[in-house]
């Protein structure tokens, strides 16, 4: 029997995905992140510098 991961490890398997979606997505559908009111698909290091700046200014 397989052991249940916890709600970080999903949490991290999740932004993993999310993080690795192609840019491209956008137009053929499907989840991403984006940035607006720019509308671009954010993913890699570009989505993790995001998330790092407008978590800095919630702190």
């Amino acid at each position: 029997m397989a052991e249940k991961q916890t709600n970080t490890e999903r949490d991290a398997a999740r932004y993993r995905w999310l993080k690795s979606r192609d840019l491209d997505t956008i137009r053929s559908g499907g989840v991403f992140a984006g940035l607006t009111p720019e509308n671009v698909v954010l993913n890699g290091d570009d989505l993790d510098r995001r998330i790092d700046a407008e978590m800095s200014k919630a702190s």
